[in-house]
């Protein structure tokens, strides 16, 4: 995935964990059979300051929002799961 961050519109910086990777299988309405999708799920941690009277006794810390996506391609692959 390093060599594809620009693709996947990732930020080079963070460390990306994959949570999920499974590839789809559609029909359409009329019963033909779609192209297989590859999904892959992954997150990575953005570090976040939480300030404001809203937040409370949390205004002014300091803590980790997890960002991620489904990243979907009809490109096939050969080490998924199915599902």
């Amino acid at each position: 995935m390093n060599s594809n961050r620009l693709a996947l519109h990732l930020p080079p910086e963070v460390n990306i964990e994959m949570t999920d990777l499974c590839r789809t299988r559609k029909t359409s309405a009329q019963d033909f059979r779609l192209p297989h999708e590859t999904i892959l799920q992954f997150v990575w941690p953005e570090p976040f300051r939480v300030s404001g009277a809203e937040y409370g006794e949390m205004s002014g810390a300091d803590v980790t929002l997890w960002c991620g996506e489904p990243w979907y391609s009809t490109v096939k692959a050969t080490c998924c799961t199915t599902r």
